[in-house]
């Protein structure tokens, strides 16, 4: 099984060194839980639980490849 990319802190504190709370990968699954009906979820909670991470999980990949996109254009590569 591959390593899940959490995305980091959904909101960092320099600073602050400890537990960092929130993913930002769990913020984007429950942004992802605002978009569907309540009786859906209540009915299917695991099917919409797979269906949130998926997305958040879609979301960090494609914003990873644009950041790595843009350091390579950076680059002159």
């Amino acid at each position: 099984m591959s390593k899940i990319d959490h995305g980091g802190s959904a909101y960092p504190v320099p600073e602050y060194s400890g537990d960092h709370g929130m993913t930002l990968r769990q913020w984007y699954a429950g942004q992802a839980l605002t978009s569907l009906p309540a009786d859906v979820a209540a009915h299917y909670p695991a099917d919409v639980a797979r269906y949130a991470f998926n997305l958040a999980d879609a979301m960090i990949a494609h914003e990873s490849r644009e950041r790595r996109e843009a350091e390579a254009k950076e680059k002159g590569q």
